[in-house]
């Protein structure tokens, strides 16, 4: 759908909507169309209040990200895992460009959020909670983090071996998390897909 068709979809349901998020699959896959479409936002005299976020799973390079700052107002970015191979048995794919991604946002002050997966007995582990521990507490501590508790729903094939977190295993999640000094833990419900 040209970017022009978007927002005129959008502008008449500006008085009721306080910004645009953008999700995926993967939106920085497309993205000239997500640049072109948050400018068009941003320019648009009755949008340009709106604020612009993505929901992504990080993996943008750097290049990519400085062309979408000055349209961007925070990102949503996912963490399957802290460690870079337990990341990748999750995911298929490592953690080093969506660790940087965190960086790179946090340093622009456009870090909305940092997502943690939480597969119950995979990475609610105490070395991983504490790798979460470290990465996070090092880029800021006060990142506001959401803890995904992992369903079965719009999974992989083979994540169906995995168990459905616990609210109990949430919990203690959350305030391991706080204890290692990180301060703004909240959860949600997520999936592997």
């Amino acid at each position: 759908m040209p970017v022009e068709e978007l927002v005129a979809e959008i502008r008449p349901l500006a008085p009721f909507l306080s910004g645009i998020t953008v999700t995926g699959g993967e939106p920085t896959l497309q993205l000239k169309g997500l640049v072109a479409l948050f400018t068009a936002i941003k320019s648009d005299n009755e949008l340009h209040g709106q604020t612009t976020l993505l929901d992504t799973n990080g993996t943008l390079s750097r290049h990519g990200w400085e062309q979408l700052l000055p349209v961007l107002d925070g990102a949503m970015v996912d963490l399957k895992a802290a460690d870079r191979e337990l990341h990748r048995r999750l995911t298929g794919t490592g953690n080093q460009r969506v660790k940087e991604s965190i960086r790179f946002l946090a340093e622009a002050g456009k870090l909305a959020e940092v997502r943690l997966l939480v597969v119950e007995g995979v990475t609610d582990t105490d070395d991983e909670l504490e790798a979460w521990g470290r990465f996070v507490g090092g880029v800021d501590a006060d990142t506001p983090l959401r803890l995904m508790a992992f369903r079965h729903g719009g999974i992989r094939p083979e994540a169906q071996q995995w168990p459905e977190t616990s609210p109990e295993a949430m919990d203690r999640v959350r305030h391991e998390l706080t204890d290692l000094g990180l301060t703004r833990v909240s959860d949600g419900l997520a999936r592997v897909d």
